[in-house]
């Protein structure tokens, strides 16, 4: 029995390791897909546990009978393990959503330069700077009546924004950890974990299903004041104000933390892209070629559309053109010769995505990669 005991203490102590490591950036884990494995000892580690608890339970008579402070040292050392795991070194508790928001015109003192994610709902108009939304990495808003998830993963650079509706009901998501790179968020519900830079559901019960995508603008919030200017930005939550990037380092791409530093050379793990899907059509492009050409005028799957970027490399936008009349040759000419709204000058807005190229590379591996040198721009990855 005494064998049952210590049996039962390594694999417990083993079991709570594998569990975490699984599931958060330790180093050689993120590049394997091992995300079903994870998944189903998260999900049955009630299971494992009562196993090994009982096996430690039989053999605790035993092995006290001998050497006592060898067991309470195995007893000790478990329960800071489990502690640790379960309650300290868990993605929800390091970057934890917010549990109130509020908002002004101008986010207590945000400089202009700040990187915000806007969203839109009929006349409503909110910012949401990525300098907080890469700590939070999720939250939830009600904008004219409709709850959306604002979201942000800042190992792999995406902005994605969803409507948290899953079979007809309002569903509430928990941040579990990452794979491959990316946030994954867990719904209440069913227990199913699903990818932050898809909206697809890896893993459990609702494998497979699809959060459906919001549209969403990323600019600078100078930029978001001068489109919206009766919208309203986030304020930083006061509890979190000293874990933000409160100096800008990770949107400038200045951020040297490994996880999260950009790589400024073109088609590497961390350089920058930028995605476009249309229909059933996904293309990257390159941010060196934005900056240099500063407006990419392509064809995505028969359709007519450039991708733009601002002259202070950091404003990006698509659009598809319904009626080519002219092709403009800066951001600057498409804000004085066009109107935005739906509708005017037949210019219907695309949604485009910042990503690392190592996220895009992953997780939507049938696009094409766009290529200035080659005659009509683009190629199979």
């Amino acid at each position: 029995m005494t064998r049952i005991f210590y049996a039962s203490v390594i694999f417990l102590v083993a079991f709570e390791i594998l569990k975490s490591y699984l599931i958060l950036p330790f180093p050689g884990r993120q590049s394997t897909d091992t995300v079903d494995l994870a998944w189903f000892l998260h999900h049955y580690r009630w299971v494992f546990r009562i196993i090994l608890i009982a096996g430690m339970v039989a053999g605790l008579k035993s092995a006290f009978a001998k050497r006592k402070w060898i067991p309470s040292l195995l007893l000790l050392l478990t329960t800071l393990i489990v502690y640790f795991t379960n309650f300290v070194a868990t993605a929800e508790n390091m970057f934890h959503p917010p549990q109130q928001l509020s908002f002004s015109a101008d986010g207590n003192n945000l400089p202009d330069d700040a990187v915000v994610v806007a969203v839109s709902n009929g006349n409503t108009h909110r910012a949401y700077p990525v300098r907080y939304l890469s700590f939070h990495h999720q939250i939830y808003d009600t904008l004219s009546g409709k709850r959306l998830l604002i979201t942000y993963c800042d190992v792999c650079r995406s902005a994605l924004v969803f409507d948290p509706e899953v079979n007809g009901k309002q569903e509430t998501f928990r941040l579990v950890g990452m794979d491959q790179f990316n946030a994954m968020i867990e719904d209440s519900e069913t227990g199913s974990w699903w990818r932050q830079a898809t909206g697809e559901c890896a893993a459990g019960e609702m494998k497979g299903e699809q959060l459906r995508l919001w549209p969403f603008s990323q600019m600078t919030f100078g930029e978001f004041r001068k489109r919206y200017p009766r919208g309203v930005v986030m304020n930083p939550v006061p509890e979190d104000e000293q874990r933000y990037d409160t100096d800008g380092s990770f949107e400038k791409g200045t951020d040297t933390d490994p996880l999260t530093a950009t790589d400024t050379a073109s088609w590497k793990d961390k350089s920058w892209i930028v995605g476009v899907t249309y229909k059933s059509c996904s293309r990257a492009y390159d941010w060196n070629d934005l900056k240099r050409m500063r407006v990419i005028h392509d064809t995505l799957c028969d359709a007519e559309i450039v991708v733009t970027i601002d002259a202070n490399n950091t404003d990006y936008f698509a659009y598809k053109i319904n009626q080519q009349r002219w092709i403009p040759q800066s951001l600057d000419s498409l804000t004085s010769g066009w109107d935005f709204r739906p509708g005017f000058n037949n210019l219907e807005p695309l949604q485009a995505r910042q990503m690392f190229w190592h996220t895009w590379e992953t997780f939507y591996p049938h696009a094409s990669r766009y290529d200035a040198r080659i005659t009509g721009g683009s190629k199979p990855r």
